[in-house]
C-alpha cells in the first residue's frame, strides 16, 4: 500500500504545532512563577514608594522613588538585658 504524499507533510505540521503549543505551555508556566516571586516579594520584603513633598529635602526630593524594607516596621519586642556576669 502506498501513503499519500501529503501525509508526512501533515505529520511534521501537527508535530510543529505540538511542538509551539509545548512552548507556549511553558513560558506562560514561567511567566506565572516569575509573577507569583514579584508579588511575594513586594508583599512580604520590600515596597516602592514616592516621596511627594519636600519635607526630607535634605535627604530626599520631591517625586523621588523609594524602596522601603517591610521588615523595620515589625513589631517584635526588643529585650535589652544585662550581659551575664562572671562570679
Amino acid at each position: 500500500m502506498k501513503e499519500k504524499p501529503d501525509s508526512h507533510f501533515e505529520t511534521e505540521t501537527l508535530q510543529d504545532s505540538n511542538k509551539t503549543l509545548e512552548e507556549f505551555i511553558a513560558f506562560l508556566r514561567d511567566l506565572v512563577i516569575i509573577f507569583l516571586i514579584v508579588i511575594t516579594i513586594r508583599v512580604f520584603i520590600v515596597t516602592p514608594f514616592r516621596i511627594n513633598g519636600s519635607s526630607m529635602e535634605t535627604s530626599y526630593h520631591d517625586k523621588e522613588y523609594i524602596i522601603v524594607d517591610k521588615f523595620s516596621y515589625l513589631n517584635m519586642p526588643i529585650v535589652f538585658s544585662e550581659p551575664p556576669t562572671k562570679a
